[in-house]
C-alpha cells in the first residue's frame, strides 16, 4: 500500500521545537539546549536531521554553538522574536560571547579573544514540550545534497520507489537531484561522475541491467563515496543494497502451484543478461520444483523488442519464441514469470493459441499488475513493496553518510498475492 505523504519533513519539526522553545521562553538566554543525541532519540531521527534543523536557527540567530560544549540560547534570540523587534540580520550577534554565561568545567575560554573566563553555573536543560505546529515549507537549497539515479520512471514500481525514496530524503532534511539515466550505461556513469562533482553528499542508484559492471560504481566503493544500490546488487563487489527477497518469493510461488499438484512447471522471463536478482528468482523456482520432485523445463529467456509490449500488439518475434516454448512443451501445466513484461507477452500469446488461464494453464508472475494484463482479471502475483524499499534505502544512505555501519545486503519480504489464473492441474 502506498504510504501517506509527510506533512511537514522530520527536520521542520525538530526546528519548530526548538523554535518553541524559545519563542515560549521555556528557555531564557544561554540556556543550553538538548544534545544533538537527545533530539534525535526524541523524533527518532539521524543526528544528520538534527544539524540540519539546529543549523536554520544558528543562522536566524536564535541560538549558537560552542564546539565540545553544546548549542544555547542567543541573548539576541528574545528581541528578535519580540513583538517590536525584527528578525536579526544573519551572523550578527547583540552581545559579546564573553558576556554569556559558558558551560561548566574547570575553566572556559571566550571564542571572542580566547582568554580565560570564570566559570559560570551549568545552563539548565531543556524541558520537553508539545511539538508546535507549523505550515510545512520547501526544503532550502542549502541544505546538504543527495543524487538518485533511476533507469526511469515509465513503471509504477519505478516511480514508486523514487517517490518513496525523494519523500524520506526530504524528511531527512536533504535536497534531492533525480537524474534519469534511460537505461543506458554512458548515461549511468556520466549521472555519477558529475553528482560527485556538483557536490552531492551521497548517491542512490538503480543500476542498469546487463553483464558489464559500471567502473564509477566501483569506483565509489573504492573510494567510500556514501551510496546505496535499489533492485540491485552487484556479486563480487560489497556494497550496500536493497533489495526485495527475490528467491523466496520465487520459491514460495512455485510452492503454492506444487501444492496444487502441478508438476510440469515452465519459466519464462525476458533477456536475464546477468541481472542477479531476477537470476535470483529463477534459482528460487528451480529450487522448489526439484523439492516437490517436480519436473525442470529450460528456462525461456525471450530477447527482442521488448519496447513493442508499449503498444497495443506485442513483437512478432517475441510472440513466436513464446509460441514456440508452448508447442515444445506441451506438457507444462503451469509458468511462473519472472518479470510483469513476460507477463503481458505470455497472456497474449496464450489467448491467440486458445489456451484458457487457468483452465489450460496456470500462471503466476512476479510484480503486482497495475491494471489487467489484455483484461485478464487478477493474475496471481509476487508483489514487492517499492516504497518500503525506498525509505529503507534512504534511511541506509543517511547512516553511511554520518559514518555509521550499515548492513550490506538489505533484504525486503515480498507478499504472495491471490488471484483467479492459478488452479489445479487440467486432467488428461
Amino acid at each position: 500500500m502506498k504510504k501517506p505523504i509527510p506533512t511537514e519533513h522530520l527536520f521542520m519539526k525538530i526546528r519548530n521545537y526548538v523554535e518553541h522553545l524559545v519563542t515560549s521562553r521555556e528557555l531564557p538566554p544561554d540556556a543550553r539546549l538538548p544534545t544533538e543525541t537527545q533530539l534525535a532519540e526524541l523524533f527518532g531521527v539521524s543526528r544528520l536531521t538534527v544539524k540540519r534543523a539546529l543549523s536554520e536557527l544558528v543562522d536566524r540567530d536564535l541560538i549558537y554553538r560552542i564546539k565540545g560544549k553544546g548549542t544555547f540560547v542567543t541573548s539576541r534570540a528574545e528581541a528578535a522574536l519580540s513583538p517590536a523587534g525584527g528578525a536579526a540580520p544573519h551572523g550578527s550577534r547583540d552581545t559579546d560571547a564573553a558576556e554569556r554565561p559558558q558551560p561548566e568545567g574547570p575553566s572556559s575560554f571566550s571564542p571572542a579573544d580566547g582568554k580565560p573566563d570564570t566559570p559560570s553555573p551549568a545552563p539548565a536543560e531543556a524541558p520537553k514540550v508539545p511539538l508546535p505546529a507549523d505550515p510545512p515549507s520547501v526544503t532550502e537549497p542549502s541544505a546538504p545534497m543527495v543524487t538518485v539515479i533511476m533507469p526511469d520512471l515509465l513503471s509504477r514500481y519505478a516511480s514508486s520507489i523514487t517517490e518513496s525514496l525523494c519523500d524520506r530524503l526530504s524528511e531527512h532534511g536533504l535536497r534531492v537531484e533525480l537524474r534519469l539515466t534511460h537505461i543506458d550505461l554512458e548515461r549511468e556513469k556520466r549521472a555519477i561522475v558529475e553528482a560527485v562533482r556538483n557536490g552531492a553528499k551521497g548517491i542512490v542508484i538503480f543500476p542498469r541491467t546487463g553483464e558489464i559492471y559500471n567502473e564509477e560504481i566501483l569506483r565509489l566503493k573504492i573510494e567510500r563515496f556514501p551510496h546505496v544500490l535499489i533492485d540491485r546488487y552487484l556479486r563480487g563487489i560489497d556494497n550496500h543494497s536493497v533489495c526485495s527477497d527475490n528467491y523466496d518469493g520465487a520459491y514460495r510461488a512455485v510452492r503454492g502451484l506444487t501444492d496444487l499438484g502441478h508438476r510440469h512447471i515452465g519459466i519464462l522471463s525476458h533477456d536475464i543478461g546477468g541481472v542477479e536478482t531476477v537470476e535470483d528468482r529463477l534459482n528460487g523456482a528451480l529450487k522448489a520444483i526439484h523439492d516437490a520432485g517436480g519436473t525442470p523445463y529450460p528456462l525461456c529467456n525471450i530477447v527482442g523488442n521488448w519496447a513493442s509490449l508499449k503498444g497495443a500488439v506485442p513483437d512478432e518475434g517475441l510472440v513466436a519464441q513464446a509460441e514456440h516454448y508452448f508447442r515444445q512443451y506441451e506438457k507444462v501445466t503451469a509458468v511462473v514469470t519472472l518479470n510483469l513484461s513476460t507477463a503481458l507477452l505470455v497472456v497474449y500469446t496464450l489467448r491467440r493459441l486458445e489456451r484458457r488461464i487457468p483452465d489450460d494453464l496456470s500462471m503466476i508472475t512476479f510484480d503486482q499488475p497495475g491494471s489487467p494484463i489484455l483484461h485478464h482479471t487478477a493474475l496471481a502475483c509476487v508483489a514487492q513493496d517499492p516504497y518500503k524499499m525506498g525509505e529503507m534505502a534512504a534511511d541506509a544512505l543517511v547512516e553511511l553518510m554520518e559514518g555509521r555501519p550499515v548492513e550490506k545486503r538489505m533484504v525486503v519480504p515480498v507478499t504472495l498475492m491471490e488471484g483467479e489464473s492459478v488452479g489445479p492441474p487440467r486432467s488428461g
